[in-house]
């Protein structure tokens, strides 16, 4: 058997409380005792009593099935009721995606309905008003939907609302990170643009939601310049440039950027992507401010954060040992003066160890 997902034993209790409307939609799915094994079409679960969380074994996992939604959130201490929150949507949400990527959307939607209710019945556990209300909402935009995979994402919607409420009642403002200097164990170029033309980035501006910023790639003899101009016209706000290369830095604590800006008042963003990005929409970022003379920006991995469309995306760490993409960006909303012309001149992108 190969163990495919992970799902907390509440959420595994929550499909067994329910297994009758589950077997409504699957006459296969059966039940045997609640003591430990729940039998379906395609898999066995298994609810190991010592471990008190539920592992999945399936004999054919679809290739990628399994990790394109994988998700972890964790709170602690005397947050312990929106712990139990986060860990019953991380918990759903690890166990529904694949259910829905292998085409049982109807399996899904009800996984995720039945989690949203048993947690709305525990006044003990739901103690947000915000919470409550988003998930009541949740729960009424799924049942005007006639299609079941148009059911999951209104549930699945409630779910990252409600995360990200969550965590943003505990989340500090992200740090922009600046120019400084710190001992360097080693050093790894990945672009530099010093010495070629790297034909690999290319741009990816907000027009492709219908707004007019731009940003172009000049090259010079010592840097690339990546400049243009952000508007707010016809609701667009961002620009950006890309390069798609296969990398593996997981040897390193995290990226370096040599760099200056002609607006230094501006904030930007590094992008990055792995392979589970590539299938997800998610970007990590870090915001980071230069100066108009030469410096070199440290971005420790861990302060890369996921998100997706601006909003932060619960799912695993990066994986630094399959990256597939590297981007800056430009976008509203960062910094107090994000509008307007901006120019950054990059010298290298590489990635560093510590001493």
């Amino acid at each position: 058997m190969l163990c495919v997902n992970r799902l907390p034993y509440s959420v595994a209790n929550h499909v067994l409380q329910n297994v009758n409307d589950l077997t409504r939609l699957r006459p296969s799915v059966r039940a045997v005792g609640f003591s430990q094994t729940f039998y379906r079409r395609s898999g066995v679960f298994d609810f190991p009593p010592t471990s008190g969380r539920l592992s999945m074994s399936r004999r054919i996992v679809p290739s990628g099935a399994a990790s394109r939604h994988s998700t972890v959130a964790t709170l602690s201490g005397d947050r312990s009721s929106d712990a139990h929150i986060m860990t019953e949507i991380s918990g759903a949400i690890k166990f529904g995606a694949p259910m829905y990527n292998r085409g049982e959307t109807a399996q899904c939607a009800e996984l995720y309905q039945v989690t949203m209710k048993n947690m709305l019945r525990s006044k003990a556990t739901v103690q947000d008003a915000k919470v409550r209300d988003r998930f009541e909402a949740a729960l009424q935009e799924a049942e005007k939907c006639e299609m079941p995979n148009e059911k999951a994402w209104a549930l699945r919607r409630g779910f990252d609302d409600v995360a990200e409420i969550l965590q943003n009642k505990y989340r500090a403002q992200p740090q922009i990170l600046t120019p400084r200097d710190i001992p360097e164990k080693a050093t790894k170029v990945l672009w530099d643009f010093s010495a070629d033309v790297n034909s690999a980035w290319r741009t990816l501006n907000d027009s492709i939601m219908g707004g007019i910023s731009d940003m172009a790639i000049e090259w010079k003899d010592e840097c690339a310049e990546f400049k243009g101009t952000v508007r707010l016209d016809y609701n667009g706000g961002f620009a950006s440039a890309r390069a798609r290369r296969q990398i593996d830095i997981a040897a390193f604590d995290g990226f370096y950027l040599d760099v200056r800006c002609s607006t230094p008042d501006k904030v930007f963003l590094l992008l990055v992507k792995d392979y589970e990005c590539t299938s997800t929409q998610v970007n990590f970022k870090a915001p980071f401010a230069a100066t108009e003379e030469w410096g070199r920006i440290y971005v420790p991995f861990e302060a890369l954060t996921p998100e997706m469309r601006g909003r932060t995306v619960q799912r695993g760490p990066l994986d630094t040992s399959n990256l597939q993409e590297i981007g800056l960006m430009i976008i509203k909303g960062v910094g107090e003066n994000q509008t307007g012309q901006f120019q950054l001149d990059v010298r290298a992108i590489g990635a560093y160890s510590e001493s």
